[in-house]
């Protein structure tokens, strides 16, 4: 988009500029500490749930929230067991677990525990840049296969939460929500994250249209939000029979092996409704698949027969979902890479040092939560990046001047934007515009 159409949107939507520095906010405080309100919940690669999951974590899991990102996305510093993958070719290992880079402009890309799935990049490496390796794995095969490495991710690199699942005083979070006290036997309308076991056959088919792209109501979710489906409550335990399950026999009418088989359907079904409400990206029906293939040759009645092939009936159509996500994700990361690679022949300086952005640092005031605090823009004020520091990076003193700025680019649906993660600055107030 031209600078003039972005200056002209940001107008419409509130935004400004103040170029000798006035401040975003002014009451935010960052980064402080948050603690992870329910089980399960999923860090993600990304502010929304398009973007893949990283890992689980439980309940009370301490994080550190850098910033407030549109769509209620929070920020954070990867955890401990979070990991990185950069090709083994732009990389050489060293002593001591350390690895040194050995390319320009080399990408980082963000790992997941669930899968090998690497399409997020957000940070840039450069020659003689050191990083902690953790592992090597190769990953394909025959002639196509590529060495790539596990590494401690790199500063300026985050993972995003929705901030539902944040709360910055655990205990007392926890107190207001059993205040007033609540029958939990009796449907609550006002707790959406209060699912129980007789909703369980619902979340099922919620997960499918989550994972199709669209929400409960069948309309695309296009703001992002966080839906139950991005956690498991520790108080929801799942349901032994699904509501679409046969009533068994009378036990006293069936064998020792009729009845463990009929556990068995039950188990499956239970442990299908608990797989699928994990992401896609994490569904796995192998074993599933195998065991109601042997129910239903072991199946000595109709409807344990019936029961298992209804088990298979699901299987194959989460499957296809798994598939329809797997093409569409494919055709947002080739979108985002051509994106990126227009970005990358845009922003090299002839003959100098090669930056993400470029331009003259301002101050964005908006009272839109999650608006970065600061931008780039060029000589007539118009708006070329938006600027977010990495972790220790204090750009305040940079106001009003001309810099360059190093460690990753993307780019803000909602503001309709090209971004930056400030890594590294170089003041360029003795350079021509370029």
């Amino acid at each position: 988009m031209p600078p003039r159409f972005i200056a002209l949107a940001l107008i419409a939507s509130g935004l400004s500029i103040g170029l000798g520095g006035s401040p975003l906010r002014g009451d935010e405080q960052f980064p402080y500490r948050g603690f992870v309100n329910a089980n399960d919940v999923y860090l993600r690669s990304g502010p929304g749930q398009n973007y893949y999951p990283t890992e689980k974590l439980p309940y009370g899991t301490e994080l550190e929230v850098w910033r407030h990102d549109p769509g209620g996305w929070y920020a954070v510093r990867p955890t401990e067991k979070s990991y990185s993958w950069i090709s083994a070719e732009f990389l050489q290992p060293t002593a001591d677990g350390l690895g040194e880079i050995t390319g320009d402009n080399v990408v980082v890309r963000v790992g997941s525990e669930f899968s090998d799935v690497r399409d997020v990049i957000q940070l840039h490496l450069n020659r003689g840049e050191e990083v902690e390796v953790r592992e090597a794995k190769r990953i394909g095969s025959g002639p196509g296969a590529q060495t790539w490495y596990k590494i401690a991710p790199p500063a300026g690199e985050f993972r995003w939460v929705h901030g539902k699942y944040i709360d910055q005083d655990l205990e007392r979070a926890a107190a207001d929500r059993r205040q007033p006290a609540r029958n939990r036997l009796l449907p609550d309308e006002d707790d959406d994250d209060d699912a129980t076991a007789a909703d369980e056959s619902r979340q099922v088919d919620h997960t499918a249209s989550v994972a199709a792209g669209r929400d409960r109501d069948g309309s695309t979710d296009e703001a992002g939000e966080a839906t139950d489906a991005d956690h498991e409550d520790p108080r929801t335990k799942p349901s032994r029979n699904s509501s679409e399950e046969t009533p068994s026999p009378t036990v006293g009418t069936r064998t020792e092996r009729q009845q463990s088989l009929d556990r068995e359907l039950d188990d499956l079904n239970a442990a299908l409704s608990k797989l699928v409400a994990e992401e896609p990206t994490a569904w796995s029906f192998e074993d599933l698949r195998a065991r109601a293939e042997a129910a239903l040759e072991q199946g000595s009645t109709a409807i344990q027969r019936g029961r298992a092939r209804l088990i298979l009936s699901k299987i194959e159509r989460f499957e296809d979902v798994k598939q329809r996500m797997a093409k569409f994700e494919k055709a947002v990361s080739e979108s985002e890479r051509l994106e990126m690679m227009a970005s990358a022949r845009t922003r090299r300086n002839v003959g100098g040092p090669r930056f993400d952005g470029v331009g003259r640092l301002a101050r964005v005031q908006s009272k839109t939560p999650g608006v970065p605090a600061y931008a780039l823009t060029d000589p007539s004020g118009a708006i070329r990046y938006y600027v977010t520091p990495a972790p220790g990076v204090n750009l305040q003193h940079y106001v009003g001047r001309e810099i360059g700025v190093s460690g990753g680019s993307g780019y803000i649906p909602e503001l309709r934007g090209r971004s930056v993660t400030a890594q590294r600055v170089m003041p360029l107030d003795d350079r021509r515009w370029r």
